[in-house]
């Protein structure tokens, strides 16, 4: 089973993201902080992330260059945010959908990223 993380400091978007995700057949994992999603970046395999750049600890810019730098960055990562892409600079991401978004775009741009699940 495909499994995706998703680092976002709001509960209640989290558990509506989580519910959506874990519907279509993801096994689906949240976490407020930066630093919470790097302990579960080493613990589990991961397929994809979804970032939320606003986090509490440090942006998710500093987020996506700590990945890098540790060699961590193996999966696509898709920004969820109310940013700007603009302002997002040069970070180096396989999507991203400006909040508030459609739910049939996120689940678009997942399965563009990955394959869709079968359901059994």
């Amino acid at each position: 089973m495909q499994t995706i993380l998703i680092v976002e400091p709001s509960p209640m978007i989290s558990d509506l993201l989580q519910m959506q995700l874990t519907l279509a057949g993801y096994r689906v994992f949240s976490v407020a902080t930066a630093e919470d999603a790097l302990v579960a970046l080493v613990c589990l395999d991961v397929d994809l992330v979804t970032l939320e750049v606003r986090l509490p600890d440090i942006s998710g810019t500093a987020f996506v260059y700590l990945l890098e730098q540790c060699q961590r960055r193996t999966m696509p990562i898709v920004v969820l945010s109310t940013t700007k892409q603009e302002a997002i600079g040069e970070m180096e991401v396989e999507g991203y959908l400006r909040k508030p978004y459609r739910l049939a775009e996120l689940m678009d741009m997942v399965h563009s990223l990955m394959p869709v699940p079968q359901l059994v």
